[in-house]
């Protein structure tokens, strides 16, 4: 099987977006435009069953803050919100990537990291996908957030939660205080890493330092470093070294780092492996990144299988076709 390096090397020359957006050839957009797609919207809740694919078209071109936009234009046209026209002929999954993308992406962030981090069991899956696949930034917004919504921290909630001295609760604690800068030590990193992943017992904060301070262009030459000086690649290191639950969190940031299309194609193969919260971590997952890494995430899929394929096999509860189309699988 290709390694993940050499998949980067061969099909993604620039994997790293700066503007966040993989909608191909997107269009800065006016007020005239959020018009448009309110009336789209609109026509598509008006007949007999609702139309899907209509409403399908217009979340296809447009970002999350671009729906929140279309919310206030559809608000003002039409004196109610566009949630209260969704039909109860619309799709469950559907209905819900719907209502999650109208809203502020770190509202909705913060809001589904807070629903899971309450349930009666703390599903340590979904919140790892909601904390590793923030970056830096990201991360900054969802604490704000979280602190307006509910008047606490992100990182004391989940040391309420989930076992505290865990590797994986440490692991989620450090992600959410994540601080990136340069080391220009790769080689160094490298051996760091080999040794605690490679002692008589696994250096776990170690493995949590490097994983939550190195930026994502020095973690490839520390992953390329690795495979070239120990002969294996530091994903295969990491995998059936840790319970279930950490293992899933290291496997996931260490693709998040190498691309953050990686990181999506993961967790929904992942995902559709587990029975458990399946709709719900497809939801999230559609709702906050289906606008930023759709387009190489179908790429990066290729690993584990075909995309097309598994969403339809595997995809449960959902629209085959609507998921495809969200996805940009092929």
């Amino acid at each position: 099987m290709q390694s993940q390096l050499e998949f980067i090397n061969e099909y993604i020359p620039s994997i790293f977006n700066e503007n966040k957006c993989s909608i191909p050839n997107k269009a800065l957009f006016q007020t005239s435009d959020y018009m448009k797609f309110a009336q789209e919207i609109y026509d598509s809740c008006q007949f007999d069953s609702f139309d899907e694919q209509r409403f399908l078209n217009v979340l296809l071109q447009c970002t999350v803050e671009d729906m929140c936009k279309v919310n206030h234009a559809f608000l003002a046209c039409y004196g109610c919100s566009i949630s209260s026209c969704i039909t109860k002929d619309c799709n469950t999954n559907f209905e819900k990537v719907i209502l999650g993308s109208v809203q502020n992406r770190y509202t909705f962030w913060a809001t589904q990291i807070h629903d899971t981090l309450y349930q009666s069991r703390v599903d340590t899956h979904s919140l790892g996908d909601l904390i590793v696949m923030a970056d830096t930034l990201d991360m900054q917004a969802i604490n704000s957030e979280y602190k307006n919504l509910y008047s606490k921290e992100v990182h004391t909630d989940i040391y309420d939660s989930i076992s505290k001295d865990s590797c994986c609760a440490r692991f989620l604690r450090a992600w959410c205080n994540q601080e990136r800068s340069p080391r220009n030590s790769y080689d160094f990193d490298a051996e760091s890493l080999h040794k605690a992943l490679n002692d008589s017992y696994i250096h776990e904060d170690v493995l949590i330092t490097m994983f939550c301070t190195t930026t994502p262009c020095e973690f490839r030459d520390i992953c390329e470093f690795y495979q070239r000086k120990y002969g294996k690649t530091l994903r295969e290191t990491l995998t059936h070294q840790f319970s279930s639950m950490t293992e899933n969190v290291c496997l996931l940031a260490h693709d998040y780092l190498m691309d953050p299309s990686n990181g999506c194609a993961y967790v929904i193969f992942h995902s559709l492996k587990c029975e458990y919260n399946k709709s719900r971590r497809m939801i999230n997952l559609t709702v906050l990144f289906r606008d930023r890494y759709s387009q190489f995430t179908n790429r990066w899929y290729q690993i584990y299988g075909n995309l097309k394929h598994d969403l339809r096999i595997h995809g449960d509860g959902w629209n085959e076709n609507v998921l495809s189309q969200l996805w940009n699988s092929q």
